[in-house]
């Protein structure tokens, strides 16, 4: 094996730092906390127009009102509405 040193060598430009005035300092919990509360929103938001699209068939629309919310509806209840 050849082990002496390459006739070449390999340089790289150093990142320059940029200088930028901050109007108010940025906590990254809080705004991860709010990207998610925005996602949880878009979420919601489909399950809704997926419900409204299909109007026809009642008893999904019921188990897609209980998957949002949840603690509204009783267990019970909502399987009685499904039977009717």
């Amino acid at each position: 094996m050849n082990r002496r040193a390459t006739d070449r060598t390999v340089e790289r430009r150093e990142m320059l730092t940029q200088v930028a005035e901050i109007d108010s300092p940025v906590d990254a919990s809080q705004q991860v906390a709010v990207r998610n509360v925005i996602i949880e929103i878009e979420r919601l938001e489909n399950l809704a127009l997926s419900a409204i699209q299909l109007t026809r068939h009642d008893g999904l629309i019921l188990v897609l009102q209980y998957l949002n919310e949840p603690n509204h509806w009783d267990k019970k209840d909502l399987l009685t509405e499904l039977t009717i």
